[in-house]
């Protein structure tokens, strides 16, 4: 399942991937529910995640200098990798209860 949004290439997932089906839904209530309640979750638990690593980063002794330069040096070397474990730990923290509420949304609409 993916949205309608530009940045979700929905066609050439299809394309390259012959065994995947790809389902868009139309922008309805049902989509907007997961926006509203699993992806904005999501989104809390990721920024508060890069917050709270960037804090430790500015707050440690590792990096030499100032809080700015800590700082400068800790988004440096930040990497993707970083953001997959971010993703991951983010994702992990969306309680299935929250999914459940959603997905059953979805599938018996009110």
């Amino acid at each position: 399942f993916i949205d309608s949004a530009p940045g979700h290439p929905s066609r050439a997932l299809m394309e390259m991937y012959k065994e995947i089906n790809v389902f868009v839904p139309a922008n309805t209530h049902y989509s907007v529910a997961m926006d509203q309640r699993v992806i904005s979750n999501f989104k809390s638990y990721f920024l508060r995640n890069t917050l709270f690593k960037t804090i430790a980063a500015i707050e440690s002794d590792s990096f030499i200098g100032s809080g700015q330069r800590k700082l400068k040096t800790f988004w440096k070397e930040f990497t993707i990798l970083d953001v997959i474990n971010n993703i991951h730990d983010s994702w992990e923290k969306v309680k299935t209860s929250t999914l459940m509420e959603v997905w059953k949304k979805l599938i018996q609409p009110s």
